[in-house]
């Protein structure tokens, strides 16, 4: 994960139990930094809620709330994803912070790939840039014999090349949809 920081700690306390809950708190973050996981502690003085959303409009994805149930047993975790709160022991946070990256990546993958448009005229390309889609066509080149193509997509359709899809190779069949001449690209 390239977050600055992958997992806040919020502890919740009273002023009767607020130095055990800190030093608890403490020896978490030293466990999950031996195990190379980015953590921090919110020990401000705002209420749980105030550093709940501080976190949160932050993108910190995972949060250990630890009040007074959490030092004598399972911890809570909140999944930002999902929006689930789960009890765990502290071995299970790894396991957790990586089923998180898989949803986070097929989230990402599955709405990429429906934002894809397959375009057979310049009409189903307009189509699909008004709803904020990625138009995909037959294009004569990604060159520089594509270029006047190209200032056509820029200057009619207020649009930009930008080039294959990078993880696979797909073959063109037809024309351009700008020049007419034999498509190279997709």
């Amino acid at each position: 994960c390239i977050s600055p920081i992958q997992l806040i700690i919020i502890p919740i306390y009273t002023t009767k139990n607020k130095s055990k809950i800190l030093k608890k708190a403490q020896e978490i973050k030293e466990k999950l930094k031996q195990q190379g996981i980015k953590v921090e502690i919110d020990d401000s003085e705002k209420t749980p809620g105030e550093k709940f959303y501080y976190w949160e409009l932050r993108g910190v994805s995972l949060r250990i709330e630890l009040g007074e149930k959490e030092l004598k047993g399972k911890i809570t975790l909140f999944l930002r994803d999902t929006k689930q709160k789960i009890k765990i022991s502290l071995n299970e946070i790894e396991k957790q912070g990586l089923e998180l990256d898989k949803r986070l990546k097929e989230k990402a993958d599955k709405n990429f790939k429906n934002s894809i448009v397959n375009c057979k005229t310049k009409e189903d390309i307009e189509k699909a840039l008004k709803e904020k889609k990625i138009a995909k066509a037959n294009f004569c080149s990604i060159n520089k014999d594509g270029e006047k193509c190209a200032e056509i997509v820029e200057k009619e359709l207020l649009a930009f090349v930008r080039g294959v899809l990078h993880n696979k190779k797909e073959k063109a069949t037809g024309k351009c949809l700008f020049c007419g001449k034999k498509a190279k690209e997709v």
